[in-house]
């Protein structure tokens, strides 16, 4: 794309009053390529607030661009979300306290994991099964009497799950139309907002059975917005990898490259902009100061970002959209055992549960005699896991997990925890949407308020993924980079939000 083309798109995007569609810098994001992003006039001195995938990868682009930029991050690492842990575990051993696996398909993902250098392998193995633990019983995936089990209709039963759910992803693609579209969402594709996942599943000719199937492990469907669910079914059915070593690497590599930028131990607490300027202030140390800068993005939760004090305060649109969107409850259980029980008997260590639940083998193909399980639990029992932890029972996770995996106590040598409600940075894993929540607060999310833009994994249809972090990272960028420059090339001034 030639740089006035380029231009010309940006600049419908700041200049428009239309909403609700998928704008033109989210589609230039998409394509974009790491470290490739174009500065149009002088440097900018940028604020980032938030050290997460999202606020790195918006650094470093902006960064490679010229743009002098300080990234603020609250607690004492980078990375945010993703988040590896390797103690207490024997050594070679390591953990996902955050995300865990990356769609293949998610090609922004693949550029940057290539990009800084960085391995991956398979999260799962294809062979041999996993465990689907369903009414206190335990049943290989591969075990052909699941689809009695589950009752799968006839065609389901012919074509099994997986096959089954491929075809119907096919159907909806079609249905919700391409996300890469500046049009989207259209018309159509909002109405399955309306539903909840499994109302719109059903409209589809899918069985009770297959939904229950895909409710396996989360217990959520029924509550979730079908658009968003049609949206994400193509990247819970791809072939999934991890980063060998952990997938902190990534941000750990991002955060190297930008050295002295990043700023951790630093606490957000007030963003005051003019029409010129705009400055952050911030805790560090028991003491308050503030950052001037031309430009400010906020990539936290906004369970986070609901505590810092903007002047003048946002729109009541995106206060709004604050307020209403929620996020997931998750909490993550780790077992060190001394011996990989479950090869014996021909399984993979993966399991889905009806509590719900999911079991991870966390030392699948990692060189080391002992294992490791992840009990990844989510909303309601991970609240309760938590509550347990509150009281100093850790009991509850290890005895869910225990179900699924007799054995577990047998040769169980260690376990830890952790809960991402209870982070004070995150409150909550990941965006939640119910129906409705797309039409009424998805557009709001990403809209820049004067001189403050946004970004993080709550602002992208990849929302959940690390994916989605990135694409809104290079698109709020972009919009900073080309935000201060007119179509004649000149400064201007920004409108406050009213």
């Amino acid at each position: 794309m030639n740089m006035f083309t380029r231009r010309q798109v940006l600049r419908s995007l700041l200049f428009s009053a239309a909403a609700g569609a998928m704008r033109p810098v989210d589609i230039l994001a998409l394509h974009s390529k790491p470290g490739q992003l174009h500065k149009s006039g002088p440097a900018q001195k940028i604020v980032i607030v938030g050290a997460g995938i999202a606020g790195l990868i918006a650094a470093y682009e902006l960064v490679q661009a010229g743009h002098d930029v300080t990234l603020l991050e609250a607690s004492q690492r980078a990375g945010g979300r993703v988040h590896t842990v390797r103690e207490p575990f024997s050594s070679g051993l390591y953990a996902e306290a955050g995300a865990a696996r990356i769609p293949e398909t998610h090609a922004l993902s693949m550029q940057y994991i290539k990009h800084f250098g960085l391995d991956t392998a398979a999260f799962q193995p294809p062979n041999p099964s996993s465990t689907v633990h369903v009414r206190g019983k335990n049943y290989r995936s591969d075990d052909a009497g699941i689809s009695q089990l589950f009752s799968f209709s006839d065609s389901e039963k012919t074509l099994g799950p997986v096959r089954a759910l491929q075809q119907l992803n096919t159907a909806l693609q079609k249905q919700i139309g391409s996300i890469s579209d500046p049009a989207w969402p259209t018309p159509a594709a909002l109405q399955l907002d309306e539903l909840n996942a499994g109302e719109l599943f059903r409209s589809a000719g899918v069985s009770d059975g297959l939904i229950r199937y895909l409710d396996l492990g989360f217990g959520v469907l029924e509550q979730l917005s079908g658009l968003d669910i049609a949206v994400q079914l193509e990247s819970l059915l791809a072939s999934k990898v991890r980063i060998r070593g952990g997938n902190d690497l990534l941000p750990k590599a991002v955060a190297a490259t930008l050295g002295d930028r990043v700023l951790t131990g630093v606490a957000v607490e007030k963003i005051v902009q003019t029409s010129d300027s705009v400055a952050v202030c911030v805790a560090q140390a028991e003491q308050q100061h503030c950052i001037e800068a031309d430009q400010v993005i906020v990539t936290v939760p906004l369970s986070v970002l609901s505590e810092i004090e903007f002047a003048p305060g946002l729109t009541a649109a995106k206060r709004n959209a604050v307020s209403n969107l929620q996020y997931a409850s998750v909490t993550r259980v780790f077992a060190e055992v001394s011996e990989r029980f479950w090869e014996s008997k021909g399984i993979s260590g993966f399991a889905v549960t009806d509590h719900p639940f999911e079991v991870f083998n966390s030392s699948f193909s990692e060189n080391s005699e002992s294992g490791l399980l992840i009990g990844y639990f989510h909303e309601q029992i991970a609240r309760a896991i938590d509550e347990g932890l509150l009281s100093g029972n850790e009991e509850l996770g290890l005895s869910l997990m225990a179900e699924v995996f007799p054995e577990l106590n047998k040769f169980l040598t260690g376990s830890a925890s952790y809960s991402w409600d209870a982070n004070p940075w995150a409150k909550g894993a990941v965006a939640l949407w119910h129906p409705g929540d797309f039409k009424a607060i998805y557009p709001q999310l990403a809209a820049a308020e004067g001189r403050v833009y946004f970004a993080g994994e709550h602002t992208s249809p990849w929302h959940s993924w690390i994916q989605g972090a990135i694409h809104s990272g290079i698109r709020a960028a972009m919009e900073v980079s080309d935000s201060m420059i007119d179509s004649e090339g000149t400064a201007r001034k920004v409108a406050m939000p009213a």
